[in-house]
């Protein structure tokens, strides 16, 4: 984690999680262009681990260690054990997956709610999608696009391709396009 110098992204990261965590949600002092999650997630972090280039990077792999586990989980459910450990395995010796998560930028997050928001699609896709996941969803997703702006996107496309799913189940078609509107809205 160590092994390359920060760059001026990650250095960004670093100051700016720097600050109080009301500047940092107010935008104080920085590039507003950027949303404030991941730096206010990061401001309590790096309070416990120090605040260099190991401990900023420890945080996005400690994220991604947790999504391979998350990605292996969703495929299994998915499709079946095997092929969850071995999506799993790919994802874990994939040069994209190994760069970012080895980076003290917000993408091992994003990702992380991403996967958080297709596990919801999942149990939706089963019927299963209760006023607890509707919640939990729209938690997620006002955290996601506070977190990178493209996380709406994938909020997007994972809606749009569940909507076929919905034919038979209204209620929890409702629920799902209710917490999507309220991190809309939010």
């Amino acid at each position: 984690l160590e092994f390359r110098s920060l760059w001026l992204d990650e250095l960004t990261s670093l100051s700016v999680s720097s600050y109080s965590p009301s500047d940092i949600l107010q935008g104080r002092d920085f590039n507003r262009h950027t949303p404030p999650f991941y730096y206010l997630v990061l401001h309590f972090w790096l309070e416990v681990f120090p605040a260099n280039e190991f401990g900023l990077r420890l945080f996005s792999t400690v994220v991604d260690l947790v999504n391979i586990a998350l990605v292996a989980t969703i495929f299994s459910r998915q499709f079946s054990r095997c092929v969850g450990i071995a999506v799993g395995a790919l994802y874990t010796i994939s040069p994209y997956a190994v760069y970012y998560a080895q980076e003290g930028r917000m993408y091992s997050l994003t990702l992380f709610l991403v996967l958080l928001v297709y596990a919801f699609a999942l149990k939706a896709k089963n019927g299963s999608f209760t006023k607890r996941d509707a919640f939990l969803l729209w938690l997620v997703g006002v955290c996601g696009v506070y977190c990178h702006y493209y996380f709406a996107l994938a909020l997007f496309a994972i809606t749009l391709g569940l909507l076929p799913s919905f034919r038979h189940e209204q209620t929890a078609r409702n629920r799902w396009l209710l917490a999507c509107i309220a991190v809309l809205v939010c």
